[in-house]
């Protein structure tokens, strides 16, 4: 059949709209649906593997990193964060993780939960936490706290001596603290930090009693530990308890705080007898010069455990917190001064000086507390420093809180 123009002229359109139709379609399906097909698969695949991992969730528990990430976005405390912070990935899966199959995490997690708190019951553990305090008591500079203060390591040195019936005019006091073998490179920030009190004494009296008073501190040090099983020296040499009390329980006299001694010095040869000594020199002085009067100088080393970083570091942002609180009541308190309508009084006025001195004490300890502040933040820094510096901060700014308080009182009630 013969095409005319006309008919050519449409087929030539319908081939060319065909064309173009066919164009836009496969645009769509590029541009449009084949995107929207590919996101709806990845999210059914996502769907798919979140549903997955929610299901192990439930049965296993979730995995390490995502506990420490949860954690540390958490309000818990700041122990508890340190504590898992510490925690490695080895220790989480093996007591963390449900490997039973019939079991629900939930179920798992109360499991353990009764199952440590039976442990921390346990006479066992109760045990071993005494004679750990006993052996490396912990040093606070204040009575805030149920650890040893200045005044119960002065009552055990003098204990001692009663014990040994040994007598000393040296001053028994604690006058600086000495940081232990630096071993920062395998410490945690849960980790205390081992210090010594170093303290000389010239001890006198029986020459029997300072023998028996040397080997104590010879042996008090030695202990052993065994699968976490902290075993004491025992013998048989003394007998002596320490305390006032001669009626107290006897025990082992080793079970005490650690302690060693640097040095001994004599101003004159423990053996006095002209005869030649049996045995060891100690048994033999023991047995024929038990009483004689003596005198020896001891440089004595007692142990104890200080603050750990992580409770120093916090003690230090809270005495800064403390400063910028006080600055901002301090601010407010000014403004009392400039009341004009308050009777001018002599309490009055004493009120508003010392609202005045109390700013601008602590508009000037500013630049102190910042490089604090700084200092705390520092790789090299010295944690011991540091929280002395605070200790002082601390003393200080309470004594600027209370005299705020007060005159603020004075000048609320005069109104």
């Amino acid at each position: 059949m013969k095409l005319n123009k006309r008919i050519k002229s449409s087929l030539i359109q319908t081939f060319i709209f065909n064309v173009i139709l066919l164009v836009v379609l496969i645009a769509l399906w590029v541009l449009v649906f084949w995107p929207s097909f590919n996101e709806i698969q990845e999210k059914k695949n996502t769907l798919s593997t979140e549903y997955s991992r929610l299901n192990d969730m439930k049965s296993s528990g979730i995995e390490f990193q995502d506990f420490k990430e949860l954690s540390s976005a958490s309000d818990m405390s700041g122990y508890l964060k340190e504590v898992i912070q510490s925690t490695w990935d080895e220790f989480y899966v093996r007591n963390f993780r449900n490997d039973d199959t019939d079991t629900t995490f939930e179920s798992f997690i109360a499991d353990k939960e009764i199952s440590v708190l039976e442990e921390k019951k346990s006479s066992l553990l109760e045990n071993k936490t005494e004679i750990v305090d006993k052996l490396l008591p912990v040093y606070v500079t204040n009575d805030l706290e149920e650890w040893i203060n200045d005044f119960d390591f002065i009552n055990y040195v003098e204990s001692l001596l009663y014990s040994f019936n040994l007598i000393s005019t040296d001053g028994i006091w604690i006058d600086e603290l000495k940081r232990a073998e630096d071993m920062t490179w395998m410490k945690s920030n849960l980790d205390s930090n081992i210090f010594y009190i170093p303290l000389r004494l010239e001890v006198t009296w029986q020459k029997a009693d300072i023998i028996d008073f040397i080997h104590y501190f010879e042996n008090v040090g030695s202990i052993n530990i065994d699968e976490w099983d902290t075993k004491v020296y025992t013998d048989s040499v003394l007998s002596q308890t320490i305390g006032w009390n001669v009626s107290e329980e006897a025990g082992n006299i080793y079970k005490n705080q650690l302690s060693d001694i640097k040095s001994i010095s004599m101003d004159r040869y423990l053996d006095a007898s002209s005869e030649v000594s049996r045995g060891s020199l100690t048994d033999f002085v023991k047995t024929t010069q038990s009483r004689q009067r003596f005198t020896a100088e001891l440089d004595l080393r007692f142990y104890v455990q200080w603050l750990p970083d992580y409770k120093i570091e916090n003690y230090i942002q809270s005495v800064v917190k403390e400063h910028s609180d006080l600055l901002s009541e301090s601010q407010q308190a000014l403004k009392l001064t400039f009341n004009n309508s308050l009777i001018e009084s002599s309490s009055v006025l004493k009120a508003k000086n010392a609202i005045r001195s109390a700013a601008n004490v602590l508009t000037l300890m500013q630049d102190d507390i910042k490089k604090l502040r700084v200092s705390l933040w520092r790789q090299d820094k010295d944690l011991t420093l540091l929280y002395t510096e605070a200790e002082w901060f601390k003393s200080k700014l309470d004594k600027i809180s209370t005299v705020i308080q007060e005159s603020a009182i004075i000048l609320n009630t005069k109104k």
